[in-house]
Parts: structure tokens; C-alpha cells; sequence
């Protein structure tokens, strides 16, 4: 059986939701209504290489099997066909919602900051 695939799709997905724990824990679960005394960080550019990352092994993953699967072992192919488009919409979703808080996270960072200098110019 080959085991390389597997491998990839999990890093993939241990990547993704790390990202997605990483957004959130960003933003401290601070509602949509931000305080001006909380300021939340932009996504930074390791979460961006890590998406990248995410994406990249993902879609390895699907390319590896296919350059591998020369000899046509059954029971493995059986095994990834029987796989292939549950874990190929799994890992969609894990994309997607990487996105969905990597963006949720830019944009309230940019709504904290731009509070934080209206504040501050206002108190002068």
C-alpha cells in the first residue's frame, strides 16, 4: 500500500487546522462589536506560508498517487478511489475555511487598528 499519499493529506490537514486554531485564538473570540482597547494582530506571513503550504501538500497528495500507482496493486486502489473524492472535499472545506478566518481576521484587525488611531486622535 502505498503510504506516501495518506502521509501528505494529513500534513495538509494537521497545517489547515492549525491555521484555522491560529485565526481564531488571534482574534481571542472578541464579538463583532471591537473594543477600542483590543487591538487584533494582522494574519502574518507565516499563517500565509503555512496556507500555502496547506494547499500545496494537498494537492500533492492527489499527484503522488496517481505518479505511484504504476503497478495497480488492487486493494490499495480500491482503498484510495473508495477515498478519493470524500477526502478531496474534506480537504476543500479545510481550505476554505482557512480563508473564510484568515479574511475574518484581516478585516477586523484592519476595523481594531483603525479604531485604536481614531481613539487616540479623538483623546488629543
Amino acid at each position: 500500500m502505498i503510504v506516501v499519499p495518506v502521509f501528505l493529506w494529513c500534513i495538509a490537514m494537521l497545517i489547515g487546522i492549525g491555521i484555522c486554531i491560529a485565526c481564531i485564538r488571534a482574534t481571542k473570540g472578541v464579538s463583532a462589536q471591537i473594543s477600542s482597547t483590543h487591538v487584533i494582530p494582522p494574519v502574518s506571513s507565516v499563517i500565509l506560508w503555512l496556507h500555502i503550504m496547506s494547499v500545496l501538500c494537498g494537492a500533492a497528495a492527489y499527484g503522488v498517487y496517481l505518479m505511484l500507482n504504476v503497478d495497480g496493486d488492487i486493494p490499495s486502489d480500491l482503498w484510495y478511489v473508495r477515498l478519493g473524492w470524500p477526502s478531496a472535499i474534506i480537504l476543500v472545506l479545510t481550505i476554505a475555511a482557512q480563508l473564510a478566518l484568515m479574511y475574518r481576521q484581516a478585516r477586523r484587525s484592519w476595523h481594531s487598528t483603525m479604531d485604536a488611531k481614531l481613539n487616540r486622535t479623538l483623546k488629543r
